[in-house]
């Protein structure tokens, strides 16, 4: 116990200065099923191990509203982080429940901006779409998606959407209607720049 109590005290201290998402996202994808399952070290259900979990949950959260460039190709760390703070929110400590208005509020703020990078903006709009039982998410991601459907960044909105409400989106014909006009309509060459990020 003693071990264990050191070492989530040193990370804690760390988390607080981190200043990669991408890092942050992986703590948390290592500590929740700890959290939740752990017997050997007796960490299923912790409150130093929640605590440690909530301190990640806020951190990533500053990050994520920070981060700008519209034209930022997509980071699969930065998603994945998005990622696991979506499973802290499903499925993490009570400590982290208090802060879930939170998230949402900063995932509203980061869909309306037009300057996030599109994988961040659809992991944001992704992560609403899959916490929360709001049908008007659905119709937000057919408009966000016409409004962002330049070649250059669709995929990765895409690629944002779907690592986060992949299911949420295969069961919506309104956006994969929308999906397939924005991708037949464009010409050629505009299909080309698109391609690489549709793949993913």
């Amino acid at each position: 116990h003693a071990l264990t109590g050191c070492w989530l005290a040193e990370i804690a201290a760390k988390v607080s200065q981190e200043p990669s998402l991408a890092a942050l996202g992986g703590v948390m994808q290592r500590l929740l099923p700890l959290w939740h399952g752990d017997v050997l070290f007796d960490m299923k259900g912790s409150r130093e191990l929640g605590a440690v979990l909530t301190s990640c949950f806020d951190r990533a959260l500053w990050i994520f509203e920070g981060i700008q460039g519209q034209d930022a190709a997509l980071d699969e760390g930065h998603v994945g982080a998005i990622v696991a703070i979506r499973e802290l929110v499903r499925h993490g400590p009570p400590e982290v429940a208090a802060m879930h208005a939170r998230a949402h509020a900063v995932c509203e703020r980061r869909v309306v901006d037009p300057e996030p990078p599109p994988a961040r903006r659809g992991a944001a709009l992704g992560l609403l779409w899959s916490t929360r039982p709001d049908d008007a998410d659905e119709q937000r991601a057919v408009s966000v998606l016409k409004a962002s459907a330049r070649a250059a960044t669709v995929g990765d909105f895409l690629a944002g959407l779907f690592m986060l409400a992949r299911e949420e989106v295969m069961r919506s014909s309104d956006l994969l209607g929308a999906i397939d006009t924005a991708l037949t309509t464009m010409v050629r060459d505009e299909f080309m720049i698109a391609l690489p990020a549709v793949r993913q």
